[in-house]
């Protein structure tokens, strides 16, 4: 009987298996332990999960949803008409009241940062987004991704985009001639600093 109690050491139930690398933001280890066949008491299985979260190292994601950009006055698109001035000789420039505030889109971002081993990740990032196929916005700035396989990615920071405005020869309270003015109040497209925010989700993370 004390032989039986002498064989329940610690190197008799101990099983080693070699170092697993953490490749991935989560990895989890899976362990069953089974009895051998025709042992004379009723074992019972056992089954134990480990979930290893990875710490350090820099990390690289992409995501991809919702955006909203917003800004100033000439951040927006603007429009204008010419207006009737008393003498019916010459036209006023006058500047059309914009009702938009912020422009939705849709668009995607890279996210860079050191993992900290939590569900809960500041990273910087960068990407794009679109309201209008032929106008492309570039973002920069910083995220808070939440969650570890599939994560959701509030962001925010600045933009970069187009606004049509007036153009250069033409200014907002200008008086001119009716005999040449033209028919509409000439824009073009310039380069503004804006703001941005969004909501993204991030399905591949490894």
């Amino acid at each position: 009987m004390l032989d039986d109690y002498d064989a329940f050491t610690q190197s008799n139930y101990t099983y080693f298996i070699p170092p697993q690398a953490l490749n991935k933001d989560l990895t989890v280890i899976k362990v069953n332990i089974l009895p051998k066949d025709n042992v004379p008491c009723s074992p019972i299985p056992r089954a134990y999960e480990i979930r290893k979260k990875k710490k350090k190292g820099v990390k690289i994601d992409f995501s991809s949803g919702l955006f909203g950009t917003f800004g100033a006055k000439k951040f927006l698109d603007q429009t204008y008409r010419f207006e009737d001035l008393p003498g019916d000789s010459t036209l006023q420039v006058v500047q059309n009241k914009n009702k938009n505030s912020l422009y939705p889109g849709i668009g995607a971002l890279m996210h860079i940062y050191i993992r900290n081993g939590s569900d809960f990740q500041p990273s910087l990032c960068f990407g794009i987004s679109t309201r209008e196929l032929d106008k492309v916005n570039y973002h920069l700035g910083g995220s808070f991704i939440m969650g570890t396989a599939q994560r959701v990615i509030l962001s925010g920071g600045l933009t970069l985009g187009k606004a049509n405005l007036i153009a250069d020869q033409y200014e907002v309270g200008q008086v001119i001639k009716k005999s040449g003015a033209p028919e509409n109040v000439p824009t073009a497209n310039y380069t503004r600093l804006g703001w941005f925010f969004s909501f993204t989700y991030n399905l591949a993370s490894k």
